[in-house]
Parts: C-alpha cells; structure tokens; sequence
C-alpha cells in the first residue's frame, strides 16, 4: 500500500504546519520505532500522516459525582455481606431470572425454528416476574437501595436528619404494611372464586400470598431501620441516617 503524504499547494502554510507539528512529530517517530523499528515517519520534512497518533483519553475516576457537587469524595461502596435470609431471597430471585431468561430463549427458538413455542410461557413468565420483584422488595428495603433523593436533607443538622430518617421509615413500613394487607385481601378472594390462569389453570391465589408475605416482611424491615435510627438519635450518634436508602 502506497504511503499517504500531506502536501498543501500553499508553502507558507505547509512550513508553518510542519513547524506546529514537529513536537507531535517527535513522540509518534518515538513510539513508532519502539513498536516497528526501521519505519520511516519523516521524509524531507513532510510527516506521514499515520504517524500522527492522538493522545489517549483520560481514563474515568469514579466516584466524582459527590466530590463535584459536594466538594467531598464519594466513599467507595464497601462489599455488601448477605445473611442467611438475605442469601436465600437473593438466590431465589437470581434463580427466577434465570429460569424467565432460559424460557423465553427457548420459547423464541421453538417458536420461529420449529413453529411449536411452549404453552403458556407467557403465563409462566408473569407468575415469575411477580414472585421476583417482591422477592427483591426486602433485599432492596434492607440495604438502602430504594430511589433517594437527599440533596436538600444533607443541609439539615444531623438531629434533623434522624428525625426525618425515622418518620420516613415509620411511614414506609405503614405503606407496606397496607399494601401486603390489601394483597392478602385479594388472594384471599382469589382462593374463594378459584382463581386460575387461562391457559395452564394454574391457581393465581397461591401467587399473590406469596407477594403479600414478602411485602410484610419488607415492611418488618423498614420498622426495624426506623428503631434503629430512633436509637442513633437517641444516643445522639452521628452516623448518617441514609440506611433506608429512602430519605
């Protein structure tokens, strides 16, 4: 392949370019040789083009959000360690994602490669998505991942904080708590009629007790956090009060 040469019709402005080119010139015939010895990267004062190679982008600092807004670093998030409950929510929940991805692969594989997808995949489908977000509900609640929003919270005084941090989660736990009642309600109106999908009759009730359960068991978790943050107030601790992860 011919090498590519830059050769401007103006004198003037090539002399001026090769002059403002030379310092780059200098670091790409310095790496070039290090990385292929004998190519030539200058010839009469005209500089190849290819030799010319950008600098590399700065690699990305985390953690900067914070720092910028706040002028302090944002602390690294320290490894999160499951207890046995916790453990078996989130294996439970890994393992009914898994089973919706391996059956709605195989449901499009039989569906348009052998025209026979499976019956009521996607009854099965909607039965799993169920169980898994309220599976998540009480890992999410544990662990402060909800959506928060604290920009203006963090300007309060730290008893201010407390406080807050403790009626939140007073009031997240009476929400759940009413949410998992009205879903017992519910199931328990399904179980009387005798509720079943469509296609596969399988029984809908059984479903939505599970779902009220794991809600009340969310729910247990916003009351302990709320103690919890009570009890720093208390004390007069001056540990930060996002552990719900809702304020």
């Amino acid at each position: 392949m011919q090498a590519e040469f830059w050769t401007p019709e103006n004198a003037r402005q090539t002399q001026s370019l090769i002059e403002y080119l030379k310092p780059l010139a200098h670091l790409a015939r310095r790496s070039d040789s290090a990385a292929a010895p004998g190519r030539v990267c200058e010839r009469n004062g005209v500089y190849r083009r290819s030799c010319l190679k950008p600098h590399p982008a700065p690699e990305p600092q985390p953690h900067r959000a914070a720092e910028v807004l706040t002028g302090q670093p944002d602390p690294v998030p320290e490894q999160v360690r499951l207890t046995a409950p916790e453990l078996l929510l989130a294996v439970i929940a890994a393992a009914l994602l898994f089973t919706m991805m391996m059956l709605t692969f195989v449901d499009v594989v039989l569906r348009y490669a052998f025209n026979a997808p499976i019956k009521g995949s996607f009854e099965i489908s909607e039965t799993l998505m169920a169980v898994l977000i309220f599976a998540g509900l009480p890992l999410v609640s544990r662990h402060g991942e909800h959506i928060a929003i604290d920009s203006l919270v963090r300007l309060a005084p730290p008893l201010l904080q407390r406080i807050g941090s403790v009626i939140v989660q007073l009031g997240c736990a009476a929400a759940l708590i009413g949410m998992a009642w009205l879903l017992w309600l519910r199931a328990a109106r399904f179980a009387s009629a005798g509720d079943v999908t469509q296609t596969l009759k399988l029984p809908i009730a059984p479903v939505v007790q599970a779902m009220a359960l794991l809600t009340l068991v969310a729910a247990l978790i916003h009351a302990v956090l709320a103690w919890q943050a009570l009890r720093r107030s208390g004390t007069g601790s001056a540990q930060s009060t996002d552990a719900g992860g809702v304020l």
